[in-house]
């Protein structure tokens, strides 16, 4: 509803009337979206948080997953609802700690997720493109991340000072709404910094994995080399094999004692060197086989983080766009929420996807990850 028909109409309506309205007209289908976005990431994160907790083992990518699974259901769960609550009763909201939590809450859960999905970029970067470089154990996983949880928990405490009940006048009325200090200077600049930071990451993430992408690349294209050395260990191996049994065949027909003898100390020996030769072909294609197996199943791991960091960054991009053009002219945005209308909600918070597309893109992307859902639902330990 526009501003100027509520108006008119304002002094028959009271501030929840008028809030009603606006909610039915305009804020329908971006509550529907919400909702369904936290339903869905609620039950998507908790399933990842059981599956990766019954795992015998733990390694840095499983503790950076239940991180991450953690703080997304953590916004699935009170989040999202928060902004549902902010958009139903955005006249009528009168308590200021509240105001003030909610917005460093929402500040810490998107805050700490994207730092998640750099400092996983920075890790996949290292296991990638330099496997025999120092890497970070699984003590060091666990600091970082609880380094970066105080962090983010210092940064949205600064956004204590952004947000504030603010007065509304709606018509003849006067209403209570939860909102960024427009006059403020601090709040301006911190405004800023957070859209700045945000931008540098994803700058910075892109670099990496664009690095991380090309050394896929190229090492699968030497896997027909690979292939070539198993199928020439097997030809090797074919031809020791085939060796012996002519020198067998070559005994039996030697006559007399002695020469029996001869031949068999000469098969025996040269049977040893041939198990021997046999033995250390296997342990080489062994060892080869099993250093491709792992360094697969890291770039599968690299693939699936490439595309959560992707598709997590992709839903930040209106929100971006949002505050370019707020810092440079606010009536501008104003303009066009009013142009867009009720999808203008949607594309305001669509940067709440990150916190659900995870669990998707780990079913997608990795088989075993699927196995062990899998078992989750049937109850299978």
């Amino acid at each position: 509803m526009n501003r100027s028909v509520l108006a008119e109409n304002s002094s028959e309506f009271s501030l929840h009337d008028a809030e009603w309205k606006i909610f039915v007209e305009k804020d329908i289908p971006v509550t529907v979206f919400l909702a369904v976005l936290s339903v869905a990431g609620t039950f998507g994160n908790v399933s990842v948080i059981l599956t990766v907790g019954r795992c015998d083992r733990w390694s840095n990518y499983r503790v950076l997953i239940q991180c991450l699974a953690l703080v997304d259901f953590l916004s699935c769960a009170f989040s999202i609802p928060g902004y549902i609550a902010l958009s139903r009763f955005r006249f009528t909201i009168e308590s200021d700690t509240l105001c003030r939590g909610t917005t460093m809450f929402h500040i810490f859960v998107g805050a700490f997720s994207v730092d998640l999905l750099c400092f996983i970029s920075i890790e996949r970067f290292r296991k990638t493109c330099r496997p025999f470089g120092k890497q970070f154990n699984l003590k060091h996983t666990k600091i970082v991340c609880a380094c970066l949880s105080g962090f983010n928990i210092a940064l949205a405490t600064l956004g204590l000072f952004t947000f504030s009940v603010q007065d509304i006048r709606v018509g003849t009325l006067t209403g209570h709404t939860c909102r960024i200090n427009k006059e403020g200077t601090f709040a301006k600049i911190f405004s800023q910094i957070l859209s700045t930071l945000l931008f540098l990451k994803i700058v910075m993430c892109t670099i990496l994995y664009s690095i991380v992408g090309k050394t896929i690349l190229l090492q699968r294209r030497k896997r027909p080399k690979m292939a070539s050395f198993k199928s020439q260990n097997s030809r090797r191996m074919s031809t020791l094999s085939g060796q012996l049994k002519d020198k067998e065949r070559s005994s039996k027909e030697i006559n007399g004692c002695r020469t029996e003898r001869l031949s068999s100390k000469s098969v025996s020996s040269f049977e040893q060197s041939s198990a021997s030769q046999m033995n250390g072909s296997k342990r080489q294609m062994c060892s080869n086989l099993k250093g491709k197996a792992l360094y697969t199943k890291s770039a599968q791991i690299s693939f699936m983080f490439l595309m959560c960091t992707f598709l997590s960054f992709l839903s930040f991009v209106p929100v971006l766009v949002i505050r370019c053009v707020e810092s440079f002219d606010w009536h501008l945005r104003e303009d066009m929420f009013e142009y867009l209308g009720p999808m203008a909600g949607i594309f305001y918070r669509f940067h709440v996807m990150n916190h659900v597309i995870n669990p998707i893109v780990y079913c997608l992307t990795n088989s075993s990850f699927r196995r062990d859902c899998t078992d989750l639902c049937k109850c299978r330990s």
